[in-house]
Parts: structure tokens; C-alpha cells; sequence
């Protein structure tokens, strides 16, 4: 959709939806919700001068509404996030009306799939979510910021743990790169299974591209995109860090940590196959001089990774969200 192309549907009479640009932002900005302390005013620079996809203003009766960003992190994949409707325009369909508009949107833009996350204790988004729209549960994502190394759980100090081989960060060559990854196979479907892509084919711009599960994007740990071979490889050339316990030929388990740009080091991979395995790689993040770190993740390996259980991960700070998914195709 080009800026200034109105959407309408007869469905919903009364809603239209189009695309705006950065002149828009001063207008965005004076919506009034029910959120306090909202990020939006920080990210909505950035989104209205995203393409493809970007930020969308919602009408009611030629009143602005509400808003939505639209981002497509990785070919064939739709990111849904940043919406919101203006207190005085609840109980009038435009939830409802919104989300159809963003599915055609997703669709018109290419994406395969369209995902987002929401706070667990978002019951109207849930409903929405699950009964009206037909998203499908995919899990729950756990994102912390400024999460202290020496506050994870036990490390491996007990006799048996595995020992840690690191691929530092630089440019490492082909035959390095491919060798660190020959034997994560059985690793990585644990993490694709984690994030409810139990078919390592879901997601993507072809049916045959492979994906090996959800990770954080570089410039944002709330929004996630799908990653295969030629993504994983690209991380460690860019200067990301793999953390592999045990033998390469039978690796434990894995970490994978990137330096980003003004969110600092992101833990965007974390995956043990047994507790000895958690615990070398626990030891591993804490031996670092890195401060605090910033983890996206499952909520089922956030909770290895802090000793606890996923039920008791809001206990130990950071925000836990369902991650939902749409097959478009």
C-alpha cells in the first residue's frame, strides 16, 4: 500500500486504514491509550520510514483511531506490532476490522506467515487472537534487558560438565563457519520445537527454505524473524559469538551472542540438552566481561538458563509474552 491509499471494507463500515509516512509522527503521537510509560514515542521514528511494510493509521469516521506497524524482518514473514486504538473507540469492531486489514497487508507484501507477541495477562488480545482471528499459540517468549550474568543459575562447576568451545567473534572462513555447524542439527529442532515450529520447514520466503526456529532481530529483541543455515553463518561473520558444550561431533548444547547497537549484547540462542550442558554455558555467559546482557527467548530455555520454571520467569524481572502465529499462504 503507497502513502495516502485508503483501505475500506464493507464489513466494517465506518474503519478505512491507509499507510502514513514521517510527516504523521506529531499526529500518531497525540493518540491517547490506555498504556503507560509506551515505547511508541522512541520506535515510531524509525517504523514510519520502514519499507517494505511501515506504520498504518486507523479511522473511525474519518477520526484517527489508532495504529499498527507492519515489518517484514525476513522474506515470507510478516512482524505485527505497535498496535493501538484510542480510549473512546473501544467496543466498535475496530480490533477486529484492523487485524483483517493487516493480514491482506501481510499478504499483498509477500509474507507466507504473519507472527506477533503480546503480554500473557492480555486477556482482550488473547480472545481476539485465538477466537475471532484463528492464530494459532505458538509458545511462550521471555525478553529481559539489563539481565545480570551473575544472577543465572547454577554453573558447571560439578564434575561431568561438558567443556565450552567458543567461535569468537570476526570473519571466520567458510570451512570454520560450516564446520561449527555440522553437528547442531539435533540442537537446533530442539530450539525450532521450542519456539512451536515442530516442521523446520515453516516460515520463509519458499517452502523449502529451511527454519530453524525464531530468534531476535539486531535492532529490536521484541520482534523475531525465522533463521536457517545462511543466516546463522552471516551472525557469526558479523561478529556474533557461538558457545557450543561438549564434543563437536555430539554437542550439549549452544549460545549465541550478538553485540547490538544500542541494546548491547543480545543472548538470542540458548539450548541445553541436559543440565550439565546449562550449566558449562551458564558458566560461559558469567565469565564474560560483557555487563548486562539483554535475552529474547523461549520461555522453556529462559528458565533453564535462570534455574527456574517458566511459570516463575515474571518473578525473576523481564516480560513474558505469548507468540502467535497466522499462516497466510
Amino acid at each position: 500500500m503507497t502513502t495516502g491509499t485508503v483501505w475500506t471494507d464493507p464489513r466494517f463500515p465506518g474503519v478505512s486504514c491507509r499507510r502514513v509516512g514521517p510527516e504523521a509522527l506529531d499526529m500518531l503521537l497525540e493518540l491517547k491509550t490506555r498504556l503507560q510509560q509506551d515505547y511508541l514515542p522512541d520506535a515510531l521514528p524509525d517504523w514510519l520510514r520502514d519499507s517494505p511494510g511501515g506504520v498504518y493509521a486507523y479511522y473511525y469516521e474519518d477520526q484517527l483511531c489508532g495504529l499498527c506497524s507492519i515489518h517484514i524482518p525476513r522474506p515470507g514473514e510478516a512482524w505485527l506490532r505497535g498496535k493501538r486504538i484510542a480510549l473512546g473507540f473501544e467496543g466498535k469492531g475496530i480490533g477486529t476490522a484492523t487485524a483483517v486489514f493487516e493480514m491482506e497487508e501481510a499478504r499483498r507484501l509477500g509474507a507466507r506467515v504473519a507472527r506477533l507477541i503480546t503480554e500473557v495477562g492480555n486477556a482482550a488480545v488473547h480472545r481476539m487472537m485465538r477466537e475471532k482471528l484463528g492464530f494459532r499459540d505458538m509458545g511462550r517468549w521471555w525478553v529481559a534487558e539489563g539481565l545480570n550474568p551473575a544472577a543465572l543459575g547454577r554453573t558447571g562447576t560439578e564434575p561431568g560438565a561438558p567443556a565450552v568451545a567458543v567461535l569468537a567473534p570476526g570473519r571466520p572462513a567458510d570451512g570454520d563457519a560450516a564446520k561449527a555447524l555440522a553437528g547442531l542439527g539435533p540442537l537446533l529442532a530442539r530450539h525450532a520445537g521450542a519456539c512451536g515450529l515442530d516442521d523446520p520447514q515453516q516460515g520463509g520466503e519458499r517452502p523449502e527454505q529451511p527454519c530453524w526456529g525464531l530468534w531476535a532481530t539486531l535492532d529490536d529483541p521484541y520482534t523475531l524473524a525465522g533463521f536457517g543455515p545462511q543466516e546463522l553463518e552471516e551472525a557469526l561473520r558479523a561478529g556474533s559469538t557461538l558457545a557450543v558444550a561438549g564434543p563437536p561431533s555430539a554437542p550439549r548444547g549452544l549460545a549465541l551472542l550478538t553485540p547490538s547497537e544500542g541494546w548491547g549484547p543480545i543472548l538470542r540462542l540458548f539450548v541445553g540438552a541436559d543440565e550439565a550442558a546449562v550449566a558449562a554455558l551458564r558458566a560461559w555467559l558469567r565469565s564474560l566481561d560483557t555487563g548486562r546482557l539483554v535475552a529474547s527467548l523461549p520461555a522453556v530455555h529462559a528458565a533453564a538458563l535462570l534455574g527456574t520454571s517458566p511459570e516463575a520467569l515474571t518473578e525473576r524481572g523481564g516480560t513474558l509474552f505469548v507468540l502467535y502465529q497466522q499462516d497466510l499462504a
